[in-house]
């Protein structure tokens, strides 16, 4: 059996391109089709005289033909035919405006017409495929991916891969494996499903049968809750529940494990005026919400006339161990939001004329918290929040706060925000109360590495969960707290920028735009990675350089603008007119034209600078404890100042002064 593998794989790994003996080549693939039917799908077994006869003639038959298969390969045209070139579409200089949804249907139509030209331009370079309940495949390449997929479709007819189709509805129940993976089933219950990396390709491939998926006994009794559900049968949901249910009321802070009667008390009292409950999987709101949320895909789902959705899963003694309870609107809100960013905060410095001289005062305040904003001028200090005048450092004005020690402050148009892992709070700027709180759920936590950003009186958040699968963006109406829309995300965004749009770039260098009204994508493009990389968002621009290039892109529809080669990082980088003013973090700052990307004029400065602020003529930066104004004129440093600590935090930044927190102690320059 095992040279008989051998001799399968070899061939395999040519058969669709490569025919050294067509004959030969068209009976091993139907008896290798067959051995895998037997294996995974067929439920009865075939005589054993049968397949000994089959693996017997294969084995004599195949020797003697792979000889002459093999020296036909060495044939450099016939290893032409047999190893096409599938590369990586370059995408690099391509913008996008397809999205992750859009992705999946086009790569399920794919597979149904079976395109090879275009399945291999979703397929990563590498893509791990498991037929189940074969030896086969672990990781491949992505032209042997490509031929193992084209094999397996070969005799299979078109797969139904909607979200309402019945089949299905119990797999990832059964199957939390599967949570991300798009699912279709043909009319012989084959089974495939794939799922994406987090540069919007292609890196899991499942073939299997819907027999190894389902349990039909868990289907039976999954059928037999949903009755009980809907008749809001007491006794017979009673029967159905393990003696532990772990409950989600989804943005509520109930309730984890508890008690099947306490559970059940929850869930009816939610339930007692919904009307009847769909669970069929053909409401478009219900799937659009499963689409953004593949964690609550464990579970068996339905929607009630009244925009309650209910979800239960099974556990190995079909008992109802898990209930999820949600209100639609909270997972997709149902309006757009009305957002015209043009007149808000554009984000990065631009036009800025300022030249620091002098220290003009010096305040301290033990335990100070900065308040991070546009122009800030707030600290927190223990259970109060303080305005500090620009001017002279002095108090303008104490607000009594509650304060939390894990919170991150943001000062917004509409008050003061903190966050913690666990909640949102924004208290009002005159009298300090509370206008309204958010707290997560669902073992998902604010991210505190990765800041918020504010536009159109909204606020948009990054949201994750381990557990959950969670990685995506969050907005919610700065005046009541009120949850604007989500967007799953496929990987982690380093930063979140306000824009137009909203701009993300995330671990994976895929640069992306979202839509401020709803989350939906406008624009994506992939970055060239090389072992390090920076980027800098600056006033309508992304920077972006790597150990080879230096690029400029638009943010408002991610065109490349200029690139040229590079080697540094970049720290910092401004907008002057029609300037762009980079800092290295080799000890360079060069001006460059922003439209060409041409050099105009470039410095040399200290190594490993932190760079405060980069107006027309100056750059005010810190190195060790020391503030020091260099002139971009002349190459000469105008002013120096020894901060208190090595600690040092910009909080407030304008055309005429700044302030610097340095450890607790504020500093005003001018």
């Amino acid at each position: 059996m095992e040279n008989e593998e051998k001799i399968i794989k070899a061939l395999r790994s040519v058969s669709p391109y490569a025919e050294p003996n067509s004959a030969f080549i068209e009976h091993l693939s139907l008896d290798l089709r067959n051995r895998q039917k037997k294996q995974a799908y067929v439920p009865h077994s075939r005589s054993f005289n049968f397949a000994l006869f089959s693996t017997l003639a294969t084995v004599i038959l195949a020797v003697p033909l792979l000889i002459i298969g093999m020296g036909l390969l060495s044939d450099p045209r016939t290893e032409d035919a047999a190893n096409p070139d599938f590369s990586t579409v370059d995408r690099t200089e391509q913008v996008l405006t397809s999205d992750l949804v859009d992705l999946r249907v086009e790569f399920a139509s794919y597979l149904n017409s079976k395109d090879s030209v275009e399945i291999a331009k979703q397929l990563a370079d590498e893509v791990y495929i498991d037929v189940a309940k074969t030896f086969c495949c672990g990781e491949l390449s992505k032209s042997e991916a490509l031929l193992e997929v084209m094999f397996q479709l070969e005799d299979k007819s078109e797969y139904d891969f909607s979200l309402s189709n019945e089949t299905l509805l119990n797999v990832t129940i059964d199957n939390t494996d599967y949570l991300d993976f798009d699912l279709g089933v043909n009319a012989e219950g084959f089974v495939i499903g794939y799922s994406y990396t987090d540069d919007f390709l292609v890196s899991r491939i499942l073939f299997t049968h819907i027999n190894n998926l389902v349990n039909q006994q868990k289907a039976e009794a999954t059928s037999l809750v949903i009755e009980n559900i809907n008749q809001l049968d007491k006794e017979g949901l009673e029967e159905s529940l393990a003696q532990e249910i772990d409950l989600v009321l989804y943005n509520e802070s109930c309730c984890n494990i508890i008690d099947k009667n306490d559970a059940l008390a929850i869930v009816v009292n939610r339930l007692q005026n919904t009307g009847s409950i769909d669970f069929s999987g053909t409401n478009k709101d219900l799937n659009f919400a499963k689409s953004r949320y593949p964690a609550i895909n464990a579970y068996r789902l339905g929607l009630s006339d009244t925009g309650e959705i209910v979800g239960f899963a099974l556990d190995s003694e079909l008992l109802v161990n898990k209930i999820f309870v949600a209100k639609l609107d909270e997972l997709v809100p149902q309006k757009e939001y009305q957002c015209d960013p043009a007149s808000d905060y554009q984000g990065g410095q631009a036009d800025l004329d300022l030249v620091v001289s002098e220290q003009s005062w010096k305040s301290e305040f033990a335990g100070s918290e900065s308040v991070i904003g546009i122009d800030s001028n707030y600290i927190v200090v223990q259970d109060k929040l303080l305005k500090i005048g620009i001017e002279d450092g002095l108090i303008k004005a104490s607000i009594p706060i509650t304060n939390n020690d894990d919170e991150s402050w943001y000062e917004t148009s509409k008050g003061v925000l903190a966050v913690s892992e666990s909640s949102m709070n924004l208290f009002d700027k005159v009298s300090g109360e509370l206008r309204w709180k958010r707290e997560n759920s669902w073992q998902a936590t604010y991210t505190q590495s990765i800041s918020p950003t504010f536009l159109c009186e909204m606020l948009v958040v990054h949201v994750f969960s381990e557990v959950n699968r969670i990685s995506q963006l969050e907005a919610y109406s700065l005046i009541d707290g009120t949850k604007l829309w989500t967007r799953n995300l496929q990987g982690m965004p380093e930063k979140i920028f306000p824009g137009k749009e909203i701009l993300i770039f995330d671990s994976s260098a895929n640069l992306y735009a979202l839509s401020p009204a709803n989350g939906n994508l406008v624009w994506r493009k992939s970055l060239r990675v090389g072992q390090e990389y920076s980027f800098q968002f600056v006033s309508g621009y992304t920077l972006f350089a790597n150990s080879k290039i230096l690029s400029l892109y638009n943010n408002a529809d991610g065109a490349l603008v200029w690139s040229k080669e590079g080697e540094s990082r970049v720290l910092s980088a401004s907008v002057y007119k029609s300037d762009l003013i980079i800092v290295f973090n080799d000890g360079r700052v060069e001006v460059l034209d922003l439209e060409t990307g041409r050099s105009k004029s470039e410095n040399e400065i200290e190594k490993d600078i932190q760079v405060l602020y980069i107006s027309a003529e100056s750059l005010g930066y810190v190195i060790g404890n020391t503030f020091k104004a260099y002139n971009l004129t002349t190459g000469e440093t105008d002013f120096t100042f020894k901060l208190p600590s090595e600690t040092n935090t910009l909080l407030h930044l304008g055309q005429e002064s700044l302030i610097v927190k340095s450890g607790d102690t504020l500093v005003g320059l001018k």
